[in-house]
């Protein structure tokens, strides 16, 4: 049994669809939050 998306570009639409963002987007933003709460936990 396989599983998954055979074209990227659907997953990506239905990721946006879904989440609100496209992957790339919120893996920005994850890297940005968890950068900030590293710089937090510093001072």
């Amino acid at each position: 049994m396989e599983v998954g998306y055979e074209s990227l570009s659907q997953f990506i639409r239905d990721y946006r669809k879904l989440f609100g963002a496209a992957p790339k987007e919120d893996i920005s933003t994850i890297k940005r939050q968890l950068k900030g709460s590293a710089n937090f936990s510093e001072e």
